[in-house]
C-alpha cells in the first residue's frame, strides 16, 4: 500500500486544476491502494469495506454525485474526513476487541486449566539413588553397554577445565571442569532412547529380553556424580537436565 501511495503522489498536485481527468486519476490510484489494503486486511470491518466500495474503488458517476461541484479543497477534505472516520471506527473496534480479550482471557484461564497428576523428577531421582551406592556408577555403565550389545567399553577420566566463553548454553559454565567419560561401540536404539526418559521404569520391565540392566533406572546412578549427565549416540546429543535450569 505504501508503494502504491507513493506512485499516486504526482497525481495529487492535479487537484488544483479541478479537472475531471485529474480527479479520476487520483481515484484510480486510490483504487490500487484499496485492492492492496483489502487484500492484506481480509478481516477488516464492514465500515472499511463499505468505504472502499463506495468512495475509493473507481472514478464512477457515483463519486461525482457525492462530491458534486465542490472545489478541490472541499474534495480533499471530504476524502480525508471519510477516511479518518472509517479507519477510526475500524481501529476503535479492534481496540475494543483487544480490551475484551484482555479482560476475558484471564477469567477463562481460571475457569479452564490443566489438571492432572505430575511427577517431581528431582524427588524421584533422589528416591532411585537410595538403591544405588555411589561406587555403582561404572557397573551401571557396563550393564548399559552390555544391554546395547557392545564389544568394547572404555573409561576416561578427563581432569581438564575448559573455557566457558563460547558455550551454546551459557548457564553450563560450572560444568566445564573435570569429567568422567565412558565409551562403547554400540548405539542407542529408538526403544533405548524412550526407555532412558522413563525414570519410574523402562522398556526392559515388561520385556523378555536378557538385558542385565535393572529396568533402565540404573542410568540414574550418573546423578551421583553430576546434575547434568549427557551422552552422544547416532545423530543425537542428549543432555539431561532434571532441574530444567538450562
Amino acid at each position: 500500500a505504501r508503494a502504491a501511495a507513493l506512485d499516486a503522489k504526482p497525481h495529487v498536485q492535479a487537484w488544483n486544476n479541478g479537472s475531471r481527468d485529474a480527479v479520476s486519476s487520483v481515484l484510480r490510484s486510490f483504487g490500487t491502494v484499496r485492492s492492496l489494503v483489502v487484500g492484506a486486511y481480509a478481516e477488516a470491518s464492514d465500515d472499511l469495506h463499505q468505504l472502499f466500495d463506495c468512495v475509493v474503488e473507481s472514478a464512477s458517476k457515483q463519486h461525482w454525485r457525492r462530491i458534486g461541484a465542490r472545489s478541490a479543497k472541499e474534495a480533499r477534505s471530504y476524502f480525508a474526513t471519510t477516511l479518518r472516520r472509517a479507519w477510526g471506527v475500524h481501529f476503535a473496534r479492534e481496540f475494543a476487541r483487544h480490551r475484551i480479550r484482555r479482560v476475558a482471557e484471564p477469567r477463562w484461564e481460571m475457569a479452564v486449566r490443566d489438571f492432572g497428576q505430575k511427577v517431581d523428577v528431582c524427588r524421584r531421582i533422589k528416591e532411585v539413588l537410595k538403591n544405588y551406592e555411589e561406587g555403582s556408577l561404572l557397573k551401571e555403565m557396563v550393564q548399559n553397554a552390555d544391554d546395547a550389545g557392545a564389544s568394547v567399553f572404555d573409561v576416561l577420566l578427563d581432569l581438564r577445565t575448559h573455557g566457558s566463553s563460547e558455550l551454546a548454553l551459557p548457564g553450563t559454565a560450572a560444568f566445564q571442569g573435570p569429567a568422567l567419560v565412558t565409551h562403547n561401540d554400540a548405539v542407542f536404539a529408538d526403544s533405548d532412547l524412550e526407555s532412558i526418559q522413563q525414570i519410574g521404569g523402562s522398556q526392559k520391565a515388561g520385556s523378555r529380553s536378557t538385558k542385565t540392566g535393572r529396568f533402565g533406572v540404573g542410568f540414574c546412578s550418573c546423578y551421583h556424580a553430576t546434575d547434568l549427565p549427557s551422552f552422544l549416540s547416532r545423530d543425537f546429543l542428549v543432555v539431561l537436565d532434571p532441574h530444567c535450569a538450562h
